[in-house]
C-alpha cells in the first residue's frame, strides 16, 4: 500500500493463509474523462466460457489479455468492480456445473 490507497498488487496476508476469504475481480466498469458528468465508460468482463477477459465499449467487444484489463488504467478509472467469491470459481470449474433444467 502507497500512501494509504490500496493497490491491486498489495497482498493481505490473511487471505492469502484463508483462501475462504479470497475474491477475484471478474469484472470493472472504467471512466474515460475529466468528470464523472463528461467521458465515457467501458466494461470488461471475464468469460467463464472462454476464460479470457473482453473489452465492451458501445458497439464493439473484443478479447483483451489480463494484464491490459488488470493494468494501471483499471487502477486509476476504475469505477465499478465486480468480485467472485474463490471458492464458488472452483466449485464451478471442477464440478462443470450446468444451468438447472426448466420444466
Amino acid at each position: 500500500m502507497e500512501d494509504g490507497i490500496l493497490s491491486l498488487d498489495d497482498k493481505n496476508e490473511e487471505m492469502e493463509e484463508s483462501p475462504e476469504l479470497s475474491y477475484k475481480i471478474i469484472g470493472a466498469i472504467t471512466h474515460h474523462g475529466f468528470t464523472p458528468n463528461s467521458g465515457h465508460y467501458v466494461a470488461d468482463v471475464f468469460s467463464f466460457h472462454q476464460h479470457s477477459w473482453y473489452h465492451y465499449d458501445d458497439e464493439t467487444a473484443q478479447e483483451k489479455p489480463e494484464e491490459d484489463v488488470l493494468g494501471h488504467n483499471l487502477q486509476c478509472n476504475g469505477y465499478v468492480f465486480f468480485y467472485m467469491y474463490r471458492y464458488s470459481l472452483l466449485v464451478w470449474f471442477t464440478n462443470d456445473i450446468q444451468a438447472p433444467h426448466t420444466q
